[in-house]
């Protein structure tokens, strides 16, 4: 029997992307699943890919069941929480005085996450946390004000950036494979430590990785798990 792995998330793990002179986004067959099935099959790991665009971390729990836990995975690779730091940009518009709460906060996120682990491991499958990527603060605020105008400006100012307001669910996930001792791969400090990664390695849209950024997340993703399954093996003995 195969070992298998899914990939369970959101619109990185189906492969959204927005190239420079494209009028609209698209899920590129380019994408960080496929680049990392290549590799996989290789390995005769079975890779299954359950990414939703637009899907958030309280969907992500509800859907756990049907979307991964009847498949009876080894492994899970979860990449989950950008779409919570999001805003109903709408509503920010229409309404740039008032108050307005993201699709989940921090608090809810990392309540969403942990329900998410917990189900997991009760389960006995070997979860890989990812990070997401950075977000290009430039490219997004202008797609943004595109749709919504200027008058979002005092709120994501308000929020002290809105980069700087996504990487707080970031730190939530770092925060939590800490806790419960879990395989991290941090996608955004990679990201964040090549120059020009805005340029190259994100989208149009500012939000979605570029195809050369998914091969590259491709890239990290399967350096760090060779640590992983040699942990795994040492751990039973497989290798002294």
């Amino acid at each position: 029997m195969k070992t298998k792995m899914v990939f369970y998330g959101d619109s990185i793990i189906k492969g959204k992307t927005w190239q420079e002179n494209a009028p609209k986004p698209i899920d590129t067959k380019k994408n960080f699943v496929e680049y990392c099935r290549h590799c996989l099959d290789s390995f005769g790991i079975e890779v299954i890919s359950k990414g939703v665009n637009g899907r958030i971390s309280k969907q992500a729990c509800l859907e756990l069941e049907d979307e991964v836990l009847k498949l009876k995975p080894n492994y899970v690779v979860l990449e989950i929480g950008g779409n919570d730091s999001n805003f109903n940009w709408k509503e920010v518009s229409d309404y740039p005085d008032k108050d307005h709460k993201p699709v989940a906060t921090p608090t809810e996120f990392r309540d969403n996450l942990i329900s998410i682990l917990d189900k997991l491991e009760q389960e006995k499958i070997t979860v890989i946390l990812l990070t997401p990527p950075p977000l290009a603060e430039e490219k997004y605020f202008s797609l943004l004000k595109g749709y919504f105008g200027d008058s979002i400006s005092p709120h994501i100012q308000q929020k002290g950036g809105i980069a700087n307001f996504h990487k707080q669910y970031v730190d939530v996930i770092r925060e939590v494979a800490e806790e419960r001792e879990l395989f991290l791969i941090d996608i955004y400090q990679e990201f964040e430590n090549i120059p020009d990664y805005k340029v190259d390695l994100i989208g149009k849209d500012g939000l979605h990785p570029s195809e050369k950024g998914y091969k590259l997340m491709a890239q990290i993703f399967m350096k760090s798990i060779g640590y992983l399954f040699l942990q795994n093996a040492s751990q039973f003995a497989l290798i002294s």
